[in-house]
């Protein structure tokens, strides 16, 4: 799994470069994982601005502006959340693109959600437009599904860029 998501990476890395587009990130389902193996692909510095990891709630509320009542709402793994801190991303990091990563990786006893383990929501945006969201679920060990999310949101980036 993990050289798939490699090679999704560097697929759509090389696109970004091409199109001179750069890219920035928050996450929490990956932990920071995804601007890990965007900062492993050649010429990184040419499209990689940087990345948000918010995993505390703190994180969330005061670095990205998310409100908490978003989150009483809908739950902090929502495709909701994944909006908000994109939008937090953007009083950031100037980025021509901008990823919002929000999920359940495994169960753990202290989460409060609804969603079962492999539930990912990501919101992206091209130049303050959106320019996909997605909820996708998959299976597997916490690393499994964290790989998975990376190769997907790399070849669905590349998909609606091509289009």
């Amino acid at each position: 799994m993990q050289t798939y998501c490699r090679e999704a990476v560097k697929l759509c890395a090389s696109l970004l470069v091409e199109k001179k587009l750069t890219l920035a990130v928050a996450e929490s389902a990956t932990a920071g994982r995804a601007a890990l193996e965007f900062s492993l692909i050649d010429k990184e510095r040419q499209f990689l601005k940087g990345g948000v990891v918010f995993l505390d709630a703190q994180v969330r509320e005061t670095l990205l502006k998310v409100d908490p009542e978003i989150v009483k709402l809908y739950t902090s793994e929502s495709m909701e959340v994944a909006r908000e801190v994109v939008t937090g991303l953007s009083l950031l990091i100037d980025a021509d693109l901008r990823i919002g990563i929000t999920g359940v990786i495994s169960a753990s006893k202290d989460a409060i959600n609804e969603s079962p383990p492999g539930s990912i929501n990501v919101y992206c945006t091209l130049k303050n437009s959106m320019l996909f969201e997605e909820s996708y679920f998959f299976s597997g060990s916490p690393e499994d599904i964290i790989f998975e999310t990376i190769a997907q949101i790399s070849i669905d980036i590349y998909i609606h860029l091509m289009a």
